[in-house]
Order: structure tokens, then C-alpha cells, then sequence
């Protein structure tokens, strides 16, 4: 868990790694799951510690689009929702399309995207590359 002393003492390899990686990027999806309605807590201490740090501005300027799938009906729309005020303090562009799976069990059934969702699917993708 982030941890400002942690930070001062000895930031985390692995946290400059991912920092290296999200720099180098032409942009990044988030395939967030949802939690109560919100954001989980470990995917956002993820962001959070990859905001400090010597690359803390990793973010700033990037493509961020949001995605993600839950058994309910959802979809994960709150979680996405709440990623917007986080992705826009540390300045990334958010991309205008999202991906939302409600009732992933049915739509992913055997690991294969329903003919709906596989055409989404391919549009959002098709989307992401659009300037």
C-alpha cells in the first residue's frame, strides 16, 4: 500500500518499472473491476503510487480508455465513473468510448466474446487508434 514514509526511504522498484512502462506508452487501458460502486482499492493504490515518485508525472498527457465486466447489470459503469476525477487530476487525455460487459458470464460464455460484444469489442479497439 502507498506509504510516504516508504516512498522517502526507498521508492519501489517495481513501482519506477511500471512508472517506465506508462511513460513509454502511447496510451493506457484501464480494465477496471468495480467495487460497491466504486474504484478497487488496489488497482487505485496502483495509480496511486505510480503518481509519486521520480516519474510521478507519467500520466500527464497520456490516453487513458476505461473498460470492464461484472456478473451484474452494471457493467462496471460506477467504477468507470469514478475513475474520471482521478485520470483528470493527473492530466490524462480520457478517451470518449468505454467498454462495459453486464452479465459477464453470459456475454463471455466459455471464454468466447457473444457476437454483440465481440462487435463492440472490435470497435472500441478500432476507436483507440483513431487520432
Amino acid at each position: 500500500m502507498y506509504d510516504g514514509d516508504l516512498e522517502e526511504a526507498a521508492f519501489p522498484v517495481v513501482v519506477a518499472a511500471l512508472q517506465e512502462r506508462i511513460a513509454g506508452s502511447a496510451g493506457v487501458i484501464l480494465a477496471s473491476p468495480e467495487y460497491n460502486f466504486g474504484v478497487p482499492g488496489p488497482l487505485k493504490n496502483a495509480v496511486d503510487w505510480t503518481s509519486r515518485g521520480p516519474l510521478g508525472r507519467c500520466w500527464k498527457g497520456k490516453r487513458v480508455a476505461l473498460m470492464g465486466a461484472s456478473p451484474g447489470p452494471s457493467g462496471t459503469r460506477s467504477a468507470q465513473f469514478a475513475w474520471w476525477p482521478v485520470l483528470r487530476v493527473l492530466g490524462t487525455h480520457i478517451h470518449p468510448d468505454a467498454i462495459t460487459v453486464a452479465n459477464a458470464a453470459k456475454e463471455l460464455a466459455g471464454g468466447v466474446p457473444s457476437p454483440e460484444l465481440a462487435g463492440r469489442l472490435d470497435a472500441f479497439a478500432r476507436s483507440l487508434s483513431a487520432p
